[in-house]
């Protein structure tokens, strides 16, 4: 399986540790809402990759109410 995602501007708070909520889709076009907590680039790539990635990562979408709605009472159906 393979997702495709943005990052929106809601952020969820649980127990704590917070979490950006991004939205996309399964390559088979399923919907799909992801808690996001931390994102790195590879200590490998250059410096100016790293710039480009955290510059890219700052702009947010709005979330739709799909994504908003995923997260209800209690979050999410699926858990890995």
């Amino acid at each position: 399986m393979k997702l495709t995602l943005e990052p929106t501007d809601q952020v969820v708070d649980l127990d704590g540790t917070y979490f950006r909520v991004w939205q996309g889709a399964a390559d088979d076009g399923t919907r799909v809402a992801c808690l996001v907590s931390m994102v790195s680039v590879h200590n490998d790539e250059p410096d100016h990759v790293h710039a480009r990635f955290a510059r890219k990562l700052r702009e947010v979408v709005p979330a739709d109410a799909h994504a908003v709605g995923a997260f209800g009472p209690w979050l999410a159906r699926y858990v890995l």
